[in-house]
């Protein structure tokens, strides 16, 4: 189930001109439909961000 970002109502799933789009009864308002990559977890997503440090050693 899709849900509205802004009031998360259910969106109803509604297709013009051969193009997907979710509409919200409730804020009245359509929706675009996001992709999103899953093929990327959250920790690669995050660890990418990190910068890479060496450790020092300590004499």
């Amino acid at each position: 189930m899709n849900y509205c970002p802004c009031c998360s109502d259910l969106l109803l799933k509604h297709i013009r001109n051969s193009q997907n789009y979710w509409f919200c009864r409730s804020c009245w308002q359509e929706m675009p439909v996001i992709k999103i990559n899953l093929s990327v977890s959250l920790a690669e997503a995050i660890l990418v961000k990190i910068p890479r440090q060496t450790p020092r050693l300590v004499a």
